[in-house]
């Protein structure tokens, strides 16, 4: 005799209940801590969000780079000259897999230069002919062959790409200051902003065969391109709205520049970093009365991690986040810098973006759209809807 079905619903979601991770029921944030020194910040993540990257002050008063991780917590990078002697260091992006460190070396009588670390080469400069007294590395591609970043050498800073083969190529004309800010998986995207003939920055999306098209403003004077996906078609950033608030933008090809808002307030909001499918961006409100870490996701909009996470079980007590440099590839784990006990501390959030059971409104009807949406959320994946 054949037995009576349960309901599909209630079958399916318990199942998806019982392979749930118990870490997605709330949430974590880890303290990185300090090498020795007062303050720490993290600005990247790997796309698992298994390794951090970042900054730390040291003992003599020195910022150095380190790289995190939970086995081995935060270790210094080092130096190209096997000891910190007169520069200091910091770790600006890491590699989809966590192996590849770029970042920038402070000499005390030369300026900036970008290096390049790997666990068995160490921390090595890069191979930039004519670099300027100010060359920076600002991200990194999918497997760290790519580097990206702005560099003074002959004048205004202008945006650069490198990669080992090739060395340092310009991506902007001499006609005024430009940055690359972030790059896709593969290299072929990057974007950053630039000033033109002395007009206000604007954002730009570089490709080779395009060179630097500009992305246009909110309806203000300018815009910065800060960020974009591992496929190269959303780019993210800020910009003055007309009428002169800073909001979070979204831009594709298909929709040009999106306004997504802001924290309210006076504070400007910044948009720092995204996941993978674009649906997660990290960023900070800058201003009155103390910088704020932010969080956009299309079913949260613009919301203050300090208030938002503890409503989903993230225990903040003794924290004020301040900004969220960079997000993870499925908008999971978010890295930044905070005080903890008054101290700056770099941190690292994990959790579930969307927070809580969200359904498309439609009641449990077992439709897809009820299992994708229940999905994403046991799973700790973006909110995409």
């Amino acid at each position: 005799m054949l037995r009576p079905a349960l309901p599909r619903p209630l079958t399916f979601f318990a199942s998806l209940l019982l392979l749930a991770p118990a870490a997605h029921a709330g949430g974590t944030i880890t303290n990185l801590g300090t090498l020795g020194g007062s303050t720490s910040n993290a600005f990247g993540v790997s796309a698992d969000g298994s390794v951090v990257v970042g900054r730390t002050r040291v003992a003599n008063g020195r910022f150095i780079a380190f790289r995190w991780t939970a086995a081995g917590g935060m270790v210094g990078l080092g130096s190209p000259f096997g000891n910190p002697g007169p520069l200091q260091t910091t770790a600006a992006a890491v590699s989809a897999d966590g192996s590849v460190v770029v970042g920038q070396i402070w000499y005390d009588s030369l300026g900036y230069q970008p290096f390049r670390w790997t666990q068995a080469a160490g921390m090595q400069g890069l191979n930039i002919q004519g670099g300027g007294p100010r060359t920076i590395a600002m991200s990194a591609n999918a497997d760290g062959s790519v580097v990206v970043g702005e560099d003074d050498f002959d004048g205004p800073s202008r945006a650069f790409r490198w990669t080992a083969a090739g060395g340092l190529i310009y991506l902007t004309p001499p006609d005024g200051v430009a940055s690359a800010r972030a790059v896709s998986a593969d290299g072929a995207v990057v974007v950053g902003f630039r000033f033109i003939d002395g007009q206000p920055l604007h954002a730009y999306r570089w490709t080779a065969a395009a060179g630097p098209v500009d992305l246009g403003t909110l309806g203000g004077t300018s815009s910065i391109a800060r960020a974009v996906t591992s496929d190269g078609t959303v780019v993210v950033g800020d910009g003055p709205t007309a009428a002169g608030q800073n909001h979070f933008f979204r831009w594709t090809a298909a929709e040009g520049m999106t306004d997504l808002g802001a924290l309210p307030g006076p504070a400007t909001s910044e948009a720092y970093a995204v996941s993978a499918d674009g649906a997660t961006i990290a960023g900070a409100a800058q201003g009155i009365p103390l910088d704020r870490a932010l969080l956009w996701t299309p079913s949260l909009g613009v919301v203050d991690l300090n208030t938002y996470l503890p409503t989903i079980g993230v225990n903040l007590a003794n924290w004020h986040l301040l900004a969220a440099h960079e997000v993870s590839a499925d908008g999971s784990v978010i890295v930044g810098v905070g005080t903890f006990d008054g101290e700056f501390r770099a941190f690292r959030v994990e959790f579930s973006p969307c927070g809580s059971l969200d359904f498309d409104g439609d009641g449990d009807d077992g439709t897809d759209a009820d299992v994708d949406a229940f999905f994403r959320v046991v799973g700790g994946g973006s909110c995409a809807p």
